[in-house]
């Protein structure tokens, strides 16, 4: 049985410190149903061009063009992305 320790609302509930059940929670949601993703804003792969025309470019394996004022990178993602911190 899922409990509130299972929760991705755990440290910010009010109801932490009673464990109830899953299925008896509203606002439960399982933190193994959750995956971590790169933003295209730390990404590797995007190089900011800056120009009136185009803002950046994606050079990972499917060749994307950010235009200004369309896609924002600090909240799109795809499964192309590698952290700029990790080599």
């Amino acid at each position: 049985m899922l409990t509130c320790k299972e929760c991705v609302h755990y440290d910010a509930c009010h109801r932490a410190s009673r464990e109830i059940p899953a299925e008896s929670c509203k606002t439960f949601k399982n933190k193994t149903d959750i995956v971590e993703v790169i933003r295209c804003k730390d990404c590797k792969h995007l190089k900011i061009i800056n120009t009136d025309k185009i803002y950046a470019v994606c050079e990972a394996p499917v060749l994307t063009q950010f235009y200004p004022f369309e896609i924002d990178t600090r909240k799109h993602f795809c499964s192309y992305g590698k952290n700029k911190e990790e080599d």
